[in-house]
């Protein structure tokens, strides 16, 4: 395919211009117009999004996010299938005005469902990327079935192991055999224009400890606040926190709702809270105030699940105390960037942090370095490449680990 075409990058949820959804979409956007100079490059989003008047919002499109959460039975199926087949519709009307389409959202199952549901194939190529394979596995398998095919729809992940799992490879069957390609090592398209001087010290002097994005459960987000309600009961209590309160778009979570309840009503000293997402320039302000991020992320989901987050801290010389058999720890670990932790019990967070305190300016340098290596692979540039040779060479073999 000639580099001189007319590609659409789709975020049909985004409701403003703040938080890594938002972030994503653009690095995939500016990523695409540097490698496709020649071509047309649109931000599709949603009409109800408040957006200010740049040049890369040229299109509005309706409002797709109909689907109520709050729904049962027989209507939550009903909404969800007619969200899904609004969502066919603005495939159907971008596919006759763009030679390709690109969703950034791989956390919308909206989405996914429609692919699935679709009673046509598509002609244009079609890029999806997937953030999570463990959300959206059994989700595939399951109604891979009614699916027409997945012809021309190329779903893209960055998911670091050596071999499948059973689950996975039966994930991969249900697309092969309608017809559809997964790649496995994507790059991940992290977002480095906000990147400014790391700061070694903050703020009073204080260390200070952060959890950026919205609160999740998988993320730690409970462990976190478990952390800083075990140091608000002790006499020793001599770190600063930066941490948000807002949960994830549609959240149903009663657990983690109550958890940020309880830090807001807790009313800790020297805990500041950030009740909304923020935008961009003011999240990476305020992620190089931080020390040290605490992403004691759940072992499972992000055994082998890409942090962005992670990678952005260490751009920024921010170390980390993370959770072991993951992703994140394995970064950790190979550039010493950082601590993992025995558990997540406040106890052993807290020797993570203080091991981590004591030798700050060292793990501070080796996360710069490991920023260094990892920014390589992962950035909006490779990830448009990736796209370019694949649209180049449609039938290219599928990149497994």
């Amino acid at each position: 395919m000639s580099t001189d075409v007319k590609i659409a990058v789709v975020l049909h949820t985004l409701q403003d211009l703040r938080g890594h959804e938002y972030n994503f979409a653009v690095s995939i956007h500016q990523g695409l117009k540097e490698v496709f100079s020649n071509s047309q490059i649109d931000f599709i989003v949603g009409e109800y999004t408040h957006v200010p008047d740049k040049d890369f919002f040229l299109k509005l499109i309706p409002d797709y996010v109909s689907y109520s959460f709050k729904s049962k039975g027989i209507h939550k199926v009903i909404s969800l299938f007619r969200t899904a087949t609004l969502i066919n519709e603005l495939i159907d009307n971008l596919e006759s005005a763009y030679d390709c389409i690109v969703f950034s959202d791989g956390y919308e199952l909206r989405l996914l469902l429609a692919l699935i549901v679709r009673r046509k194939l598509v002609n244009k190529p079609i890029f999806v990327y997937l953030h999570s394979l463990y959300m959206i596995k059994p989700y595939v398998k399951k109604f891979a079935w009614i699916s027409k095919g997945f012809k021309n729809i190329f779903f893209l992940t960055y998911n670091e192991q050596d071999e499948l799992d059973g689950l996975t490879k039966s994930f991969v069957r249900s697309l092969e055999t309608k017809g559809g390609k997964i790649f496995f090592h994507a790059p991940y398209p992290v977002f480095t224009q906000g990147f400014a001087k790391p700061k070694m010290k903050v703020g009073s002097g204080k260390f200070t400890l952060g959890y950026l994005g919205a609160a999740s459960s998988v993320r730690g987000y409970q462990e976190v606040v478990d952390f800083i309600l075990y140091l608000s009961q002790s006499d020793n209590y001599c770190y600063d926190f930066l941490l948000t309160a807002y949960p994830p778009r549609d959240c149903k979570d009663e657990k983690l709702l109550n958890y940020i309840d309880s830090i807001k009503l807790a009313n800790v000293k020297n805990v500041k809270l950030i009740p909304t997402p923020l935008p961009m320039e003011e999240y990476y302000e305020t992620l190089n105030s931080i020390s040290a991020m605490l992403l004691l992320y759940d072992e499972k989901y992000y055994k082998h699940l890409f942090s962005g987050i992670l990678l952005e801290a260490f751009a920024l010389g921010k170390p980390a105390i993370v959770t072991p058999n993951t992703w994140l720890s394995r970064q950790v670990n190979k550039f010493d960037a950082g601590v993992v932790v025995q558990s997540t019990r406040p106890e052993d967070v807290l020797k993570a942090v203080k091991k981590l305190e004591s030798n700050y300016e060292y793990y501070s340098a080796n996360a710069l370095r490991a920023a260094q290596y990892l920014l390589e692979i992962h950035n909006a540039r490779t990830l448009a490449l990736f796209i370019k040779e694949i649209l180049e060479n449609p039938h290219v073999a599928r990149k497994t680990p």
